[in-house]
C-alpha cells in the first residue's frame, strides 16, 4: 500500500509520461587531448518547479511504483529527439537504470528503431550503466550490455568507483568508456591518494582500450592535475554546465592550455616548434612522395588550409602505399588528403611540457619519433616530435636535480661547506 505522498508522486509521475513533459540538457564531454568535444551527455529533468524536476526524485517514485521501464523509454527517446534536432558535435551519452536492463518484461528495440528513424548511427549513442545503482543480477545485466554492444553502440561504465561490482563488470564487459565517479575529482589536487587511484585506473583502461573520462571538474587546479596524470577527456561545470541548447564548439577558455592559465615559468611546447613542409589539401600525393625521397630526415608533412591545419602526413604510411603493388598508379593523382591521418594529436603551443608529456605517456604505445601538430588558437605553428619533449624534460629534470644539490644560488651544498669550516 502507498503512503499519500507516494501516491501523489506516482500520480504526478504518471501525468508527466502521458504529457510527455520531460526535456533533456545536454552537457559537453571535452577531448582536450584534440581540443574538440568528444560529444554530450544528456540529463533528463521534468518541468521547471515541478516536484519531480530533478532526476534523484523522479527515478525514485518510478522505481517504488513500477513506472521505472515506462520512464525509462520516454528518458532515452527524449534525450535522442534532442540530439537530433540539435545535431551538435561528437556523440551522445545516454544514461541507462541496471535496473531496466535486468527486467525480462523491458521492452527491448526501442531505441535501435528511433535512431534507425532518425537516421542516427549507432555508434553516435553511448549506453551509460552508472555503478550507484545496486546489481542483483550481474549475469542477466551483462548479456543486455552485450546485446547493446552487437546493435552497434557504445559502453560507458559511469560513477566508477561509487560501487563495488565496477571492475569485475569492467573486466568482462570491457566498455568503451569509463567515467570516474567525482568523489576521486573532487581536490584530487591536493590528495595523493586519489592521485594514485586515477592512475592505477589509467593503467587498467589502456588493458582493455578504454576511454577514462573525469567527471564533476570544477577548478582549474583539478583540471591541472588531472592532465598531468594523462586524463584526455573531460567532463564538469568548469567545462560547461548542462544546457538546453549547448555550445556548438569548444570554447577556447575550457582549455588549460591557454596563457592565462598557464604557470609561466613553466617551459612550453612552443619553445621546441620545428617549421617544416606544409602540402594544402589539394597537392599531389606524388609531390609529397618526392619530398620525403629529396630529404631522408624529413618525417611528416603537416596538411594546412588557411593557418588551420587538416591532417599530418607521415614518411612511413606514404612510403608503405607507393611500394605495394600499383601504389603508384592508384594514387600519384589523389591529393595528400587520401594518405593523411585526419586526426592527428594537435596540441596548443601554450601548454607546458609536463602536462603535454603526461598525455603522450597516457598512451598505450609511445613512439619516440612520433611528430605532434602544435597550433596558436588553433592556428597552425609548427610541429615537434615526442623525441624532443621528452629530451627537453628530462634535462629540466636534470637541471631541477642539480640545482637542488648545488643550491639555487649555485654555491656548494650546506653539508659540503659545514665539512670544510
Amino acid at each position: 500500500m502507498l503512503n499519500q505522498t507516494l501516491q501523489q508522486s506516482a500520480q504526478q509521475l504518471h501525468q508527466l509520461l502521458q504529457q510527455r513533459q520531460l526535456r533533456a540538457l545536454l552537457q559537453p564531454i571535452v577531448d582536450l587531448h584534440q581540443q574538440q568535444l568528444l560529444g554530450h551527455e544528456a540529463l533528463i529533468r521534468g518541468p521547471q518547479g515541478h516536484p519531480l524536476e530533478y532526476p534523484d526524485r523522479l527515478f525514485s517514485v518510478a522505481q517504488q511504483t513500477t513506472q521505472l521501464s515506462d520512464l525509462e523509454l520516454l528518458c532515452r527517446e527524449t534525450a535522442i529527439r534532442r540530439f537530433h534536432q540539435l545535431r551538435p558535435q561528437g556523440k551522445l551519452f545516454i544514461n541507462v537504470n541496471p535496473n531496466v536492463l535486468r527486467d525480462r518484461h523491458h521492452p527491448y528495440g526501442n531505441t535501435l528503431a528511433l535512431i534507425r528513424q532518425l537516421g542516427i548511427a549507432p555508434e553516435s549513442i553511448v549506453i551509460e550503466l552508472s555503478e550507484r545503482y545496486p546489481i542483483d543480477d550481474p549475469n542477466l545485466l551483462k548479456q543486455a550490455l552485450l546485446h547493446y554492444r552487437e546493435l552497434g553502440f557504445n559502453i560507458a561504465i559511469d560513477d566508477l568507483g561509487a560501487g563495488y561490482a565496477g571492475l569485475k563488470m569492467w573486466s568482462e564487459v570491457k566498455p568503451d568508456y569509463v567515467k570516474i565517479d567525482r568523489y576521486f575529482i573532487t581536490d584530487i589536487d591536493s590528495d595523493p591518494i586519489k592521485q594514485e587511484f586515477i592512475h592505477s585506473i589509467l593503467l587498467l583502461a589502456q588493458n582493455i582500450s578504454a576511454k577514462v573520462i573525469a567527471e564533476g571538474i570544477e577548478t582549474v587546479a583539478e583540471l591541472r592535475q588531472l592532465q598531468q596524470l594523462g586524463i584526455r577527456y573531460y567532463q564538469g561545470y568548469l567545462l560547461g554546465k548542462p544546457q538546453v541548447q549547448p555550445a556548438a564548439i569548444i570554447q577556447q577558455e575550457w582549455l588549460l592550455a591557454t596563457p592565462q592559465h598557464c604557470d609561466q615559468s613553466q617551459a612550453t611546447i612552443a619553445e621546441l616548434v620545428k617549421d617544416t613542409f606544409v602540402a594544402h589539401p589539394t597537392t599531389p600525393a606524388l609531390s609529397v612522395l618526392e619530398w620525403f625521397l629529396a630529404d631522408k630526415s624529413l618525417r611528416c608533412i603537416p596538411v594546412v588550409d588557411e593557418q588551420i591545419p587538416r591532417g599530418l602526413v607521415r614518411r612511413e604510411a606514404v612510403m608503405e602505399i607507393f611500394a605495394a603493388s600499383f601504389g603508384r598508379a592508384l594514387h600519384a593523382h589523389k591529393s595528400v588528403v587520401h594518405l593523411m591521418d585526419k586526426q592527428p594529436l594537435t596540441i596548443d603551443g601554450h601548454m607546458a611540457l609536463e602536462i603535454a608529456s603526461g598525455l603522450i605517456t597516457a598512451e598505450t604505445e609511445v613512439d619516440v619519433f612520433r611528430n605532434i601538430i602544435v597550433t596558436a588558437q588553433g592556428k597552425y605553428l609548427g610541429v615537434v616530435s615526442v623525441r624532443d619533449i621528452l629530451k627537453a624534460i628530462t634535462q629540466r629534470r636534470l637541471q631541477q636535480t642539480r640545482k637542488a644539490i648545488m643550491g639555487a644560488d649555485g654555491s656548494a651544498p650546506s653539508y659540503q661547506r659545514i665539512s670544510h669550516q
